[in-house]
């Protein structure tokens, strides 16, 4: 037996030719799936490395996460020996040196037919002025594959900010040309798409549209559900004629200036938009992303601020794309695990001494010195550290 808690090691006793007793050790052979007991170079299993990446996926902390380790490695908090200790830094280690395979076995390889795009924004305010200032963005596309009526989280990335370039460089990280892409009205989005497909039709979100009409009306005195303008407007964004008569009413109505100055500055994009309407997959709104980035804030809002390591943040998002699509199956994540590193122990031998082995690296490989600035801030990949640093 060896390691804390016990474990078996096995052992081979056998007399040779010439009658002396030997004895030789045998490493465990792997399970059936591939996967190794104990994840070369370290006292922890590969299903202990998966259960800590996947509950990274599901908004739990490094820190904890490696709390979770000890735990179920049989240890009592407070009370590790320093052989045995993770902690965030080691589990941030297994996600730069597990995470790109599990992300990569289960990566989509093309954009879908209909592809929905929205970002949400993590902002500071400083404590000492009240200003606020944006850390970062993470941008996410929600796709719909040919003939599917339900669709699936089809990629997640973050950056410094979600302007046009931010999206251009989201949009090239696949092959693939959808048919349709559906957006709340952001300009980025709408110039990106343009830059990188020049003639696929751009939607706009007709749940969005609606509201923001309602909204309009209701500062022009319009409030209510019985009134002829909102009748027309459940109609407008669905055929090129609901469009026109809505247009035409509200334009030829005095005291409704919002609402028209709204009609007059979409008018031309809704007139093309409902025209070709009919003969469009049938997904007009971005409806399905927003509970999902709505998830995302919930998860990292708290602690946005600890965020600031770009490849990092990508990993992560990448785990946790494969959790809301609920494919965050540990004993599937151990298996990839396994298999990876499996393929960086060539050099392994049947030498049974722990030392002989070559490790599987714990120290993060994508930590990252922040670059400092003549104000004295810090600059990260992620973003900008808002606060100069102080002697």
């Amino acid at each position: 037996m060896y390691g804390t808690p016990p474990r078996p090691r096995l052992r081979c006793h056998y007399v040779d030719e010439d009658g002396a007793p030997r004895k030789h050790g045998l490493r465990p052979a792997p399970k059936p799936s591939g996967m190794w007991d104990e994840l070369p170079g370290s006292t922890y299993s590969v299903g202990e490395a998966a259960t800590a990446l996947a509950d990274l996926a599901r908004g739990i902390t490094y820190t904890e996460a490696a709390r979770r380790a000890q735990v179920n490695h049989g240890l009592v908090v407070g009370d590790v020996p320093d052989e045995l200790a993770v902690t965030g830094t080691t589990v941030a280690g297994w996600l730069d040196r597990f995470g790109p395979a599990i992300v990569e076995a289960h990566g989509e390889q093309s954009w879908p037919q209909t592809l929905v795009l929205d970002s949400t924004e993590f902002e500071w305010t400083n404590p000492r002025t009240g200003d606020k200032q944006q850390m970062f963005a993470v941008l996410a596309a929600w796709g719909y594959p040919a003939g599917a009526r339900r669709g699936r989280l089809w990629a997640l990335a973050a950056a410094p900010s979600d302007n046009a370039s931010a999206w251009g460089q989201f949009l090239r990280q696949m092959p693939g040309r959808p048919e349709l892409v559906v957006y709340d009205s952001d300009k980025a989005i709408h110039g990106a798409v343009r830059r990188r497909w020049h003639t696929v039709p751009i939607h706009l979100c007709e749940h969005h549209l609606y509201v923001n009409a309602v909204k309009h009306l209701r500062e022009d005195g319009q409030g209510g559900w019985g009134n002829t303008y909102r009748t027309l407007l459940a109609a407008a964004g669905q055929s090129a004629a609901g469009w026109a008569a809505f247009r035409q009413v509200v334009l030829a109505t005095p005291g409704l200036g919002r609402t028209q100055a709204w009609v007059r500055h979409w008018d031309a994009q809704m007139t093309a938009q409902t025209s070709r309407r009919a003969t469009m997959p049938p997904h007009y709104s971005t409806g399905a992303l927003d509970p999902q980035l709505a998830v995302v804030r919930e998860m990292l809002e708290r602690r946005a601020w600890t965020f600031r390591n770009l490849a990092r943040m990508n990993l992560l998002l990448g785990l946790v794309r494969l959790r809301v699509n609920r494919m965050d199956v540990t004993d599937r994540w151990a298996a990839v695990v396994a298999e990876d590193a499996a393929s960086h122990l060539a050099a392994l031998t049947a030498a049974d001494d722990r030392r002989h082995r070559p490790a599987v690296a714990h120290a993060s490989r994508l930590d990252e010195q922040a670059r400092y600035l003549l104000d004295g801030s810090r600059e990260y990949s992620l973003r900008k550290h808002p606060v100069p640093a102080r002697a």
